[in-house]
């Protein structure tokens, strides 16, 4: 899958691809949402969570290095390598 096919996906299906071919890498949680880090093929996705309601809210591809900044401090690669 490229990243404009799956950037054209109704978000269900973005979502729905991602916990079913994307490799899990971290969840950051928050007060009232968690954002889930996936890469799949040669992107990245961040799939959001309201968790109050259990419900996505927004899954946002990317493939800017910088946008995993945010994540470093709490990644773990040991499973990458």
């Amino acid at each position: 899958m490229t990243y404009a096919e799956f950037e054209n996906l109704p978000m269900a299906e973005r979502a729905q691809l991602l916990r079913e071919k994307g490799s899990f890498l971290m969840t950051q949680e928050g007060s009232r949402y968690s954002v889930s880090l996936y890469a799949i093929a040669d992107f990245f996705a961040e799939l959001w969570l309201n968790m109050e309601k259990g419900k996505v809210i927004d899954v946002k591809p990317f493939r800017e290095s910088w946008r995993l900044n945010a994540f470093l401090d709490d990644l773990d690669l040991k499973d990458l390598l």
